[in-house]
């Protein structure tokens, strides 16, 4: 997948749960992660994850938060601690 990058701003370190809320990635603004963010994921399963963006971008590739893996398998980027 390719990215726009770019972000410069800050990136929200927790974004609100919203569990009332049908879940639209804009309505959390600037998600923590320019790639991949994961939250409350149980039997996440990654093969052969690409990820890619022309400019820079301060926030990680990959975010997993409350998020349990399953496997992942030639993930690029992928955090070395799940």
């Amino acid at each position: 997948m390719a990215f726009d990058g770019g972000f410069a701003g800050p990136a929200p370190d927790t974004p609100p749960e919203l569990a009332d809320a049908y879940p639209e990635p804009s309505m959390f603004g600037p998600s923590p992660a320019w790639g991949l963010w994961a939250r409350h994921v149980t039997g996440l399963d990654m093969k052969g994850l690409r990820l890619s963006r022309p400019g820079t971008d301060r926030r990680p590739p990959v975010r997993l938060d409350d998020t349990h893996v399953a496997r992942a398998e030639d993930a690029q980027y992928w955090p070395q601690q799940v």
